[in-house]
């Protein structure tokens, strides 16, 4: 294989190094040549902080994993990937800012006012700011957008939802996705409640709401499943993740879409052309 030259090989730093989507996203780079790991992050209580970052796989790369932005990096990063808590990407947003980089961001349960400093981040420097990096996802919320416009208010609409026993938020930044884009498509839910558990006596179900189930166990890595209940027939639209290379190698095109596009919030509907 040809050399690549250097100026287009996509330097990363990765936040929460030591997670499963860090330890995916930087399985990814190493293994693509245009793209090069140069800085790993990780809070300040992990083991990990001070250890290589591609140790987990046995390799070493030379890129130590580090807890605090202020030290000096051996090169900087043209993009910042974060995969991690909503304090810890909005502490972030002022590493990108120091040195002008754009930032992928795939993490989820932000409030409000998080949500509007991200989006004023990324009007100077450049976000792609995504419940959901996987392509496959993406282009389910394409066919659920698509679908939806077919149902008429005699269909009951209900979320399930499964990830892993570790998933600290509830429901799911891709499930809150799905539900808003009914409710963007279905005018009977524009103005719906949403449901997220039902216990006891609850009386029959509201006809414009929008329920929420949530598994949390093991290690699924993340199955979404939109149900339209009618009479006499269920019809199922269904996503079902089998590891986290999806979200990773999706991670790595936004990435890429940043470093050619000029700075502005962006979702991965632009960056797969959707």
């Amino acid at each position: 294989m040809a050399e690549i030259a250097e100026d287009k090989i996509i330097k990363v730093a990765v936040s929460g190094a030591s997670g499963r989507m860090g330890k995916a996203i930087i399985t990814q780079i190493i293994s693509n040549p245009y793209f090069q790991l140069v800085a790993a992050f990780d809070r300040s209580n992990s083991s990990l902080v001070g250890s290589d970052a591609t140790a987990f796989i046995g390799k070493t790369s030379g890129i130590m994993i580090a807890s605090e932005f202020s030290k000096p990096l051996t090169s900087t990063p043209d993009v910042l990937i974060d995969f991690t808590l909503p304090v810890s990407t909005i502490n972030l947003l002022e590493f990108c800012e120091k040195y002008k980089i754009p930032a992928v961001i795939g993490t989820t349960g932000f409030s409000s006012e998080e949500k509007r400093k991200i989006a004023n981040f990324a009007e100077k420097y450049g976000a792609v700011f995504s419940p959901n990096m996987s392509p496959g996802v993406n282009i389910t919320f394409k066919l659920l957008e698509n679908a939806a416009s077919f149902f008429t208010d005699e269909y009951d609409v209900e979320i399930i939802e499964s990830h892993h026993r570790n998933k600290v938020d509830a429901p799911s930044g891709t499930a809150l996705a799905m539900a808003k884009i009914l409710s963007s498509v279905k005018k009977n839910l524009i103005e719906s409640e949403y449901c997220f558990g039902r216990k006891g006596v609850t009386g029959t179900r509201k006809k414009n709401e929008i329920g929420f189930s949530v598994v949390r166990g093991g290690d699924i890595v993340g199955e979404h499943s939109v149900i339209f209940a009618g009479i006499g027939e269920t019809i199922e639209l269904t996503h079902k993740s089998s590891s986290r290379d999806s979200y990773s190698k999706g991670a790595l095109l936004a990435a890429k879409f940043l470093c050619e596009n000029t700075p502005g919030l962006y979702s991965m509907n632009d960056v797969l052309s959707l």
